[in-house]
């Protein structure tokens, strides 16, 4: 975290980290290592295979892979960040507990040619020094077309809802059902005082 601004999602900057770890779009011929990942992590409560196939078909920035180089410069996937791009349509139904993150529709979702209304964390598998592709991401999403969407997550753990606590998120809405976990807003800065992107 930044020193000077030690609390702001916006303000985290990559400093004195480990070295070697990179992110990219994750490729097809990876989905398959990347969800059994998944699997290892959260169970069988998450998305089936063909629907995260089709939300990366649909727009291939949804879902980041983290990993490493190695000597061959082959690239070797040690965690993800999934993400739901959503579009006006898609926030309206997060905010009121009405999107199925399970099977979300495509036409609440954005097109690659399309800025994101808001941005869901769908899925985050980041164990050891993976973490740090997490601020690699946000270094992506501070960046257009991503800069100006708020982000929405749900805490999966308490040292997750600690976290988020603590970098700003905000509780907007507490859920649908008794069971349902609450959802948190990070509002951007840019949409707080008018900062500009990074270009």
């Amino acid at each position: 975290m930044s020193v000077n601004r030690p609390r702001e999602l916006d303000y985290l900057v990559l400093n004195s980290l480990p070295k070697g770890v990179h992110i990219r779009p994750v490729r097809t011929d990876e989905v398959d290592v990347l969800y059994q990942l998944a699997i290892r992590h959260f169970g069988n409560e998450i998305a089936s295979f063909d629907v995260v196939k089709r939300i990366i078909g649909h727009h291939p920035e949804s879902a980041f892979a983290i990993g490493r180089y190695g000597r061959s410069r082959t690239f070797k996937p040690l965690g993800y960040v999934a993400l739901l791009l959503l579009n006006r349509a898609g926030v309206s139904r997060l905010r009121n507990g009405q999107l199925n993150a399970a099977d979300p529709d495509l036409s609440l979702l954005c097109r690659p040619d399309e800025e994101p209304a808001g941005i869901y964390v769908w899925g985050v598998v980041a164990p050891g020094k993976a973490i740090v592709g997490l601020l690699k991401m946000m270094e992506v999403l501070k960046k257009e077309p991503y800069c100006h969407a708020d982000i929405y997550a749900r805490p999966a753990s308490k040292s997750g809802l600690q976290l988020m606590q603590a970098l700003q998120f905000e509780r907007i809405f507490a859920g649908a059902s008794p069971g349902e976990k609450p959802l948190y807003r990070y509002r951007r800065l840019i949409n707080r005082n008018g900062a500009r992107c990074v270009v």
